[in-house]
């Protein structure tokens, strides 16, 4: 079993309304240990009408965006990208490393599922919320990698998701002291591995500061926390597991 963590910056939180901003991607094992580097890319992808290209000066305002007063934005999701920093780095990023259709999208995530996964392993779409807001965006947007229950597709339809795990082994959302317990750990493997520029969106050497910092509402920031929270409920949890007789695998 594998685990492909993923979440996606928009400019709305209605999963059918909405403009794709940032993606980033991470294939991993079910302990949240890396077989690829993380990947994060800028994007501009819409559901069902064609992309304009963008005319916007890098100096425009936020408010002045073409999406603002749209069916494909709301102020809740905009003031995020805005806050964040997103809007400015989407803004004055070079258009080449635009990522402007979904099929791009897909192609990049289903060409690391075919470098790091065994044909016949069943690969789960992971994350924090992925369950809410990933996997229906995705699933609209990306068929062939999102599949409806019963229908073939790269991942399983049933999605792993962190936050609903930590909430189940912890009875509340403690996601930052699980995460400062993770990384206090002397033997805790921390690190996460980030692919080189341009194939990441941008670059921080200073990974463990996206770690420990909350509501970034950046998508490699999140994926980064994701992976560190399934690594320590992997521990955290191996206790149950002992005790039900259950295998790490």
């Amino acid at each position: 079993t594998a685990l492909l963590f993923v979440d996606l910056e928009t400019t709305s939180l209605d999963s059918a309304q909405l403009t794709v901003l940032e993606a980033a991607w991470a294939v991993c094992n079910p302990d949240g240990t890396q077989r690829l580097p993380m990947r994060s890319r800028y994007t501009e992808i819409t559901n069902d009408i064609p992309t304009v290209p963008n005319t916007e000066t890098p100096n425009s305002s936020l408010r002045e965006h073409r999406w603002v007063n749209s069916d494909r934005g709301d102020s809740v999701a905009l003031d995020m990208a805005e806050a964040s920093g997103l809007f400015d780095n989407w803004m004055t990023c070079l258009p080449s490393l635009i990522l402007r259709t979904a099929v791009e999208l897909e192609r990049l995530i289903l060409d690391d599922l075919a470098t790091a996964c065994d044909p016949a392993e069943r690969v789960h779409l992971a994350g924090s919320g992925v369950a809410q807001f990933d996997q229906p965006v995705l699933r609209s947007l990306c068929c062939e990698l999102v599949p409806y229950p019963g229908e073939p597709g790269a991942t399983h339809y049933r999605p792993v998701d962190v936050s609903v795990m930590m909430t189940g082994l912890l009875g509340g959302s403690e996601d930052s002291k699980l995460i400062d317990w993770y990384l206090g750990l002397p033997d805790a493997v921390s690190d996460l591995e980030l692919s080189a520029p341009p194939q990441f969106a941008y670059w921080d050497t200073n990974v463990a500061n996206w770690v420990k910092a909350e509501k970034q509402h950046r998508a490699a920031p999140d994926v980064g926390r994701a992976i560190v929270l399934q690594r320590a409920l992997w521990r955290a949890g191996a206790p149950l597991r002992e005790a039900l007789g259950l295998s790490a695998g």
